[in-house]
């Protein structure tokens, strides 16, 4: 939003502003004097009308048969006097007895006279009770009222009813209505008047800033005329930011001439400089790669003196390790030696053992076939014993027969009978366990034969298996003792092999350590030489975006008219 646009918005803010202020407070000052005028009107209207009342209808008032009296004149029902009132005054007025109205020309919505009606209890209050006067506004049967109340008195001076004269605001409301519309019509035509004024005056004082706006932005644009000036005839605050305005361009035009020469003679110097970084560029890059390739070499050389040292470390090793290997054989032979003498004692005593446990078997063997047979003829016993056993038993039978055929002398015999035969049936039990006990006898007597034999057999085999191993352990020996006398000759070898690789291994590390040091140092030289060209790219790069810079600079400048 431009700044003319703001001052005329806030000017004619202002204004409405005033006129609302203006016309609210003349609306309540003319309320306020409406008021107060048909205040005293009322006033005037009521004492008039007291007086005329009085001349017309002389007397005291007075309460008759419970109506009202103003001398010999009933006021109950009685228009006449408050119609000619309300003519005289433009008013209306009201007669009370006690609070009740009996004479108004006040009427309701039918245009009845409200005749009957009571006065409001804040009036009945002030004028019956305390026998005052009230004047102010109040509200009648739901309309306002501009009012006076007076009490009536009678001859006693007790309060027997009210004299009132009032006006209604409804008039006060029209006449401020009429005099507030040709106020405001009037100040609408000043407010008018003032805002063309306003415009007028605003725009004379944002023309001088609108030309010092154009030709700055003329300037940001990059098109602007710094030979212009801006010139205003006023010795105002305007004419003061012109004239400082103007100061400030020849300033502007001064500072960018010496900006363009200074461009000028950045331009010719940066071209100058990009040349020679260029030589130096190349002449480093030249340099750089000698280096690197003797770097290279130096380092492949480098490279086989360590692989060189490694291998020799390697074969050191391994001879080493040989030799202990070897050492560790000629141990072993030497403990294999002694532990194969040793073995050949104990196969030789086994071979004597197994040869004794053989001829053992045989003579167990003989012995367990002789007592198989001795168990077959206890068999055949046992069967002649189990044979008598049942001849007995079958005896002890026909003697008990016998025995009971012989009556009482033969109970004795009997019992002997009874006797032989329970002693033949132990016979025959204990023959019928026995018989059990040979035959499971006989199973483990086969049972050992068998064992026996093969016990016999595996010892045959055990025998033989160890006079072979006595053979075999007399071999081992003799080879133990071939395997001792070439290990120490290859001990001896080994050993001299393990010095002169150590001498050779030395001699390499040495190479190694030099070719290294070498290493170093150029490559040193070659990451010094890479920074240096890094530096000089980086001037070549600076040279370039100066020149650059100075050339868009001074086309920039070209573009000021100084």
């Amino acid at each position: 939003m431009k700044l003319r646009t703001k001052f005329n918005l806030l000017m004619s803010a202002v204004i409405l502003f005033i006129l609302f202020v203006v016309t609210a407070t003349s609306k309540h000052l003319i309320e306020d004097q409406m008021i107060e005028m048909y205040t005293e009107d009322v006033t005037i209207a009521s004492k008039l009308g007291k007086e005329w009342l009085t001349l017309t209808y002389p007397g005291e008032w007075s309460l008759q048969n419970g109506e009202l009296f103003k001398g010999d004149m009933k006021v109950n029902g009685n228009y006449e006097f408050v119609d000619e009132l309300s003519a005289i005054t433009g008013g209306v007025a009201t007669i009370f007895q006690g609070n009740t109205r009996v004479s108004t020309n006040i009427t309701d919505e039918n245009g009845n006279r409200t005749v009957g009606t009571a006065v409001s209890p804040a009036v009945e209050e002030i004028v019956l009770n305390e026998g005052k006067g009230y004047i102010g506004e109040a509200d009648i049967l739901g309309s306002p009222y501009v009012t006076s109340y007076d009490p009536i008195r009678d001859a006693d001076g007790k309060v027997i009813g009210i004299w009132f004269v009032g006006y209604p605001t409804a008039a006060i409301q029209d006449t401020v209505y009429t005099l507030m519309t040709t106020i405001t019509l009037i100040i609408l035509i000043i407010g008018g008047i003032a805002t063309i004024i306003s415009f007028l005056f605003t725009n004379r004082i944002t023309q001088p800033i609108k030309q010092v706006n154009d030709q700055l932005i003329d300037i940001a644009d990059g098109e602007g005329d710094l030979t212009k000036e801006i010139i205003i005839h006023s010795n105002d605050e305007i004419a003061k930011l012109a004239q400082s305005f103007n100061k400030m361009l020849a300033s502007l035009r001064d500072m960018l001439s010496q900006v363009q020469a200074t461009s000028n003679h950045v331009a010719t110097s940066s071209e100058q400089l990009h040349a020679s970084s260029d030589e130096t560029v190349q002449a480093t890059n030249q340099i750089v790669d000698a280096i690197q390739d003797v770097a290279s070499s130096i380092e492949q050389q480098e490279k086989n003196t360590v692989d060189s040292a490694a291998a020799i470390q390697e074969i050191t090793a391994s001879v080493q390790q040989v030799a202990s290997s070897i050492h560790e054989v000629a141990q072993t032979a030497q403990q294999t030696s002694e532990q194969a003498n040793v073995g050949q004692t104990y196969v030789t005593s086994m071979v004597d053992q197994m040869s004794t446990i053989h001829h053992a078997s045989t003579e167990t063997i003989a012995m367990m076939r002789s007592l198989e047979k001795r168990s077959a003829e206890i068999g055949n016993i046992v069967s002649v014993i189990t044979d008598i056993a049942d001849q007995t038993n079958l005896l002890a039978l026909n003697a008990s027969i016998e025995a009971a055929r012989a009556g009482t002398h033969g109970k004795g015999f009997q019992v002997v009978a009874e006797e032989v035969r329970k002693l033949a049936d132990q016979s025959l039990a204990s023959v019928h366990q026995i018989v059990e006990n040979i035959q499971h006898i006989q199973q483990d007597i086969t049972l050992a034969v068998n064992m026996t034999i093969t016990g016999s057999e595996v010892s045959k085999h055990g025998l033989e298996v160890a006079q072979q191993t006595g053979k075999s352990f007399i071999n081992i020996l003799s080879s133990i003792g071939n395997v001792s006398s070439q290990t120490e000759g290859l001990s001896t070898i080994t050993e001299q092999i393990s010095a002169s690789l150590a001498q050779v291994n030395d001699a390499s590390v040495q190479i190694a350590h030099y070719a290294q040091t070498n290493a170093h140092h150029t490559t040193e030289i070659a990451a010094s030489s890479q920074e240096q060209i890094a530096t000089v790219e980086q001037v070549h790069s600076a040279a370039s975006d100066l020149a650059k810079s100075a050339e868009q600079l001074k086309l920039l400048i070209e573009k000021f008219k100084l």
